[in-house]
């Protein structure tokens, strides 16, 4: 082991429980794969829920520059993965409403692009599995229990948490880097300053209670593990930082579609110049015969559009609104610099950060409401209702883990993959009927009366008119609000599109895709399949739906 202090090794722990673990020379092999330093955190919290306070560890961790950071007592109830700023958390807390301990980890960009798979064990256990260069890495979050938590002399929620925490180390696989990063609430080691992490609330005890382990076989890629005295987010706990010989490798991922700003329609000027791009381009294949490859009319109108989209309207921005006052950012940075001391000084800081951050609040939630008000009068129930979700604090969840039939989560990449097949083989395919019917029974009906004419200009505003806006694009990334709002031209190669497949029986190769978007779903079970799946059409192949139905 490798930390901030010395604690008992693995084969001593595994003696004291009865249990006896061979050395094994294999282990011993020291391995340094690579020269980029991974930076892991470790801090106890104590508490999430004040105003800011989230606000403050993510400019902390920007400061120090790291890469993950294992959380203690966040005080978050139930388990989840929620984005705050350009960070991910991941936590695990209890069942039940009530604030207490919760385990988490919280990721980089970087890092929560490298996520193969997570697991909440419990509100003390949190495992995660990276991918790296060479290597896998996994990583136990893990807050043991307190003597003011068990009785006198009785163990055995102790006992039952270490041996949980044995089984789920034992069961990592053997070739991964194993950290487990853990507040132990014991004290171990000297009384090294640099390297205790707690200090008493009386400003008198000093000492070290968070530690990091690694395996043998890696224990050479960890380099360094530091307490930094300065970070503060208004606790008495201490920041521990590990450095570890270790890149993290992107997952191979879909690029993230950026949506076109569309709202900028309505603008005259931009709505104009918008429609000559693509007008140019449409005069000239209005030129040319009919009869080109349906998949080539297709992509040339797609290119067109997406090119005068990026060109006119730009793409949407995100709202990252900043609530906190330049006074409660100057209390913030006194604070820190009078922790050292963990004084009077401290002390009273703290109180009025914790009071300023909480009036910036209560302002910024005021301001809200007025906006949610103003959109209420003017009837716009889409931006009402985004009010009413930054007012409740409702987030955006992400999907959940991928879990077989039986329930247990699947880590593996292919097993997953092999999963997702599974799901829509049974999703849309139907089971063989095992009665035929034969048709030679029934007489020839009446010959129905059907419009077979090609689509008319009339049609495609029609069927325009039936696309809801604000719905995600598909593969073409056009909006519906750039058909519906973009113009005449638009509309006329709409039509000449229509009128092709229409014509020659063919739709583009580009309908029959979709973007698989996973969706959440509570866990009613332990067996349930806790994310489905819904694809996302193109605009066009909704607006050329009606006409499969024309009377």
């Amino acid at each position: 082991m490798k930390g901030s202090g010395e604690s008992p090794s693995r084969e001593a722990t595994n003696s004291m429980r009865g249990r006896k673990t061979r050395y094994n020379p294999k282990e011993t092999t020291s391995i340094n794969i690579t020269k980029t330093k991974l930076k892991i955190g470790n801090w106890n919290v104590q508490g999430l829920n004040a105003p800011g306070k989230i606000d403050v560890l993510i400019d902390e961790c920007d400061r120090y520059k790291l890469d993950l950071v294992a959380l203690t007592e966040l005080h978050w109830p139930g388990q989840g993965r929620s984005r705050h700023k350009n960070w991910e958390i991941i936590h695990s807390g209890p069942d039940t409403s009530r604030r207490e301990k919760t385990v988490g980890l919280l990721l980089s960009h970087t890092a929560a692009k490298s996520l193969l798979s997570y697991e909440c064990i419990s509100d003390r256990l949190l495992i995660a599995r990276f991918n790296c260069k060479h290597v896998k890495l996994t990583i136990v979050v893990c807050y043991a229990p307190t003597n003011s938590e068990t009785r006198p002399g009785d163990t055995a929620n102790k006992d039952a948490f270490y041996n949980q925490l044995d089984d789920v180390v034992s069961n990592i696989p053997k070739h991964d880097i194993q950290l487990v990063v853990r507040d132990m609430n014991a004290q171990l080691g000297d009384d090294n300053i640099h390297k205790l992490t707690w200090n008493s609330p009386d400003g008198k005890t000093v000492n070290q209670i968070d530690h990091t382990l690694v395996n043998r076989k890696w224990r050479n890629s960890l380099k360094d593990v530091k307490v930094y005295r300065g970070a503060d987010v208004g606790g008495d706990h201490n920041l521990a930082i590990t450095t570890v010989r270790l890149s993290l490798a992107v997952l191979k991922q879909q690029k993230k579609q950026l949506k076109f700003n569309s709202s900028n329609l309505s603008n005259r000027d931009i709505l104009a110049s918008f429609n000559a791009t693509i007008g140019g381009k449409f005069n000239i294949l209005a030129e040319l015969d009919d009869t080109s490859d349906i998949n080539e009319e297709w992509a040339n109108f797609t290119d067109t559009v997406n090119s005068a989209a990026r060109e006119h309207l730009g793409y949407r921005k995100g709202k990252q609104e900043e609530w906190i006052s330049s006074e409660s950012r100057d209390l913030i940075s006194r604070r820190k610099r009078a922790k050292p001391s963990l004084g009077s000084d401290y002390q009273e800081l703290n109180r009025q950060t914790r009071a300023s951050l909480r009036n910036d609040k209560k302002a910024w939630y005021s301001k809200i409401a007025d906006d949610l008000e103003s959109a209420a009068r003017s009837n716009n129930m889409r931006e009402v209702y985004q009010m009413k979700n930054i007012l409740i604090g409702k987030t955006s969840r992400r999907a959940s883990q991928i879990r077989d039939v039986n329930g247990n989560i699947i880590k593996d990449e292919a097993a997953r993959l092999q999963r997702w097949s599974e799901y829509f083989k049974g999703l849309l395919n139907a089971d063989e009927p095992e009665e035929t019917i034969d048709f030679s029974v029934f007489t020839q009906a009446e010959e129905l009366n059907i419009n077979m004419d090609p689509p008319v200009r009339e049609e495609v505003d029609k069927a325009l008119g039936l696309l809801k806006r604000n719905k995600a694009p598909g593969v073409d990334n056009i909006t519906p609000e750039i058909l519906k709002d973009g113009g005449d031209v638009i509309r006329e190669w709409l039509l000449r599109i229509c009128q092709h497949v229409w014509k020659n029986e063919v739709t583009p190769a580009e309908w029959g895709k979709g973007i698989i978007l996973p969706l959440p779903k509570k866990e009613t079970s332990p067996t349930v399949v806790t994310t489905e799946a819904s694809p996302l059409l193109t605009s066009l192949e909704k607006c050329f739906q009606p006409f499969y139905s024309r009377e």
